[in-house]
């Protein structure tokens, strides 16, 4: 999901729909099958708790309640489970930060390339990297670079 909002957190106001594929591993008949082979094993399993087991216990609930019981349409909804985002948390609540100080403003030392002796490091600037800790390595590979850059400068 952080990586997602990344590419749509912008788009909101003109509507972003998802849909979200719960078990790429799988094709829609091997879902179909295990649903199909519970079923027939579990005959007194209430239809909610068909998914336990394969996919998140609230998901499954979720997608046996809107198909009533029907595994064809359950399969279909858990390789394609339709979302309308309808809005963020916010800067108040963001982990990462997205857009900042283009990297053609800045030199290779990251000084401005309009107001000398000004340096830019971190999230300021506009550098996006994939979940994963990626973006703590910019902050502290870009806050080197200027470190050593201004150590040069003495």
């Amino acid at each position: 999901m952080f990586r997602i909002s990344s590419y749509i957190t912008d788009k909101i106001n003109a509507g972003v729909r998802l849909l979200i594929d719960f078990l790429p591993q799988f094709s829609k008949g091997e879902i179909l099958e295990a649903l199909q082979r519970k079923r027939a094993a579990f005959p007194e399993l209430p239809d909610g708790e068909l998914l336990f087991g394969i996919v998140n216990n609230q998901v499954g609930r979720v997608v046996m309640k809107r198909v009533g019981g029907d595994l064809q349409q359950a399969a279909s909804l858990v390789k394609a489970f339709p979302l309308t985002v309808t809005g963020s948390l916010g800067f108040d609540y963001a982990q990462v930060t997205k857009g900042g100080i283009s990297m053609t403003e800045v030199t290779e030392d990251l000084e401005s390339r309009f107001v000398k002796g000004l340096y830019f490091a971190g999230e300021i600037l506009d550098v996006d990297g994939p979940c994963g800790g990626f973006n703590l390595q910019w902050a502290y590979s870009s806050a080197m670079r200027v470190a050593k850059a201004l150590n040069k400068k003495d």
